[in-house]
């Protein structure tokens, strides 16, 4: 975006004192104007970038923190220095090798004078302040300056992040509507009827349930349960054996009575239905989940009783505890949080506001899709490393794409998640296995996954 500075790999932004007075993702719980032009200039050079937060350290933008008043200067000097070693730690473990590679820091002295510029140049990174003698009233001027310059086409970049994201944008429309509309063509999979979302697990089910008169409070109780134990296994047959289990044991998904149910009763019942994959930790997990719901109290329990819900408060209480145990265990990790959100949503029925913060749910299969399709290039990173990154491309994607999807969700990353999702575990995964291209959309034109001659 600048005709005078190269490129950077790596941009890191300085948090500000004032704060939105609720849980957000981080990029959207500072809020100041001097915020929005760092966030702007960051989020528009279409490079990695992180917020050096002086209670968190290295913070991802997509990261859900809550409102803290702690500020670098309230440390001591050996706190400070503590704090740089710690973001350097997690930059080397979030970044590949950063020799030759170029870090722009946007932040005030406190963040840097304590071995942070040190450390990244004893890395061999090549460290640029362009602001470090700018006042802080002159830099929304030069972010201005900067973002005007990167609309013009600048020399700055090698390529255009606008057009990267234009690109993106199209990827989402054509994977989306197809998944919504007639579906992806997974038939030379042997799977004609797949490839749309009334092919979900969770939408099939839940369209039986509704077929049957099961009031909407029921079903998201249902589709609560069955979420937390939706990991590492067929879905299809984890969703309709719990839809066999719900028709004749509907007590189980029922919080008050579940009170009343010893846990090797519990247990047994989830592995007599083929519900439970680790039997021991799956039924402890049920449990504890009915547990907190019986007090039908606090956002989740609020949301699947009352269909109402905000997605921040959501998941921050899927975090929370009790006596210093998960209050819902296996419904509060970084992937299925959001994807339950999600399903509370679409096919529950529930009005859940913010629902557009929601990200893709990366796992392996997400990272796949993103890597092949070209919109990232994350393939040497491990998918932890891997997910703000993707976040942020889809994100990008999103704002720009016009796209379909059910009720509660559509135009949002959580419509584009299942539609991302089918996409890479039954498209980009079969063609990997097979080491051959099996088009599955018009979307895998330029495919960038890379198949021997053999």
């Amino acid at each position: 975006m600048s005709n005078q500075l190269p490129r950077p790999d790596l941009i890191l932004v300085g948090c500000l004192k004032k704060k939105r007075s609720h849980g957000a993702p981080a990029r959207d719980l500072y809020d100041s104007t001097l915020w929005r032009w760092r966030r702007g200039y960051a989020e528009a050079s279409g490079c990695l970038w992180y917020i050096l937060s002086a209670k968190h350290g290295l913070l991802a933008p997509d990261v859900e923190i809550a409102p803290y008043d702690l500020a670098l200067s309230d440390l001591t000097v050996a706190e400070r220095r503590a704090w740089s070693q710690r973001v350097l730690r997690d930059i080397e473990s979030t970044s590949s090798a950063l020799a030759g590679k170029i870090v722009e820091i946007h932040a005030g002295k406190e963040y840097v004078k304590y071995g942070l510029v040190d450390g990244l140049s004893e890395a061999r990174a090549v460290v640029h302040r362009p602001l470090a003698h700018v006042g802080l009233f002159q830099q929304p001027r030069w972010y201005s300056e900067q973002l005007t310059l990167g609309s013009s086409k600048s020399e700055r970049g090698s390529t255009s992040s606008e057009l990267d994201v234009s690109r993106a944008a199209q990827l989402a429309e054509k994977v989306a509507n197809e998944f919504y509309g007639a579906g992806l063509d997974l038939s030379s999979r042997g799977m004609e009827q797949s490839g749309t979302w009334s092919r979900m697990p969770e939408v099939e089910c839940t369209e039986q349930l509704r077929a049957s008169e099961v009031p909407d409070r029921d079903i998201r109780l249902f589709l609560t349960f069955i979420t937390a134990l939706d990991r590492a296994r067929d879905a299809m047959s984890l969703w309709h054996n719990g839809l066999r289990m719900f028709r004749s044991r509907p007590e189980m998904f029922e919080p008050a009575r579940m009170a009343a149910i010893p846990i090797d009763i519990i247990r047994e019942t989830l592995a007599s239905y083929r519900v439970s994959q680790r039997h021991g930790p799956d039924s402890e997990a049920w449990s504890t989940i009915a547990s907190s719901l019986a007090s039908g109290d606090g956002p989740v329990s609020r949301a699947i009783e009352g269909g109402v819900g905000d997605a921040h408060e959501l998941l921050r209480e899927l975090q929370s505890k009790s006596a210093g145990k998960n209050r819902f265990p296996q419904l509060r990790g970084p992937k299925i949080g959001p994807m339950w959100v999600r399903i509370l949503a679409a096919p529950g029925g529930a009005t859940i506001s913010n629902i557009d913060t929601i990200p893709v749910a990366v796992d392996v299969h997400i990272k796949r899709v993103t890597e092949n399709l070209g919109v990232t290039d994350t393939g040497e990173l491990s998918v932890g490393k891997a997910k703000p990154i993707i976040h942020s491309a889809w994100r990008e994607a999103i704002a720009a794409a016009r796209i379909g999807g059910p009720p509660g969700i559509a135009g949002t990353c959580a419509a584009l998640d299942p539609a991302l999702w089918i996409f890479g575990k039954y498209g980009c995964s079969v063609c990997e296995r097979r080491n051959k291209l099996m088009p599955i959309s018009p979307a895998c034109k330029g495919c960038h996954l890379q198949v021997s001659s053999k």
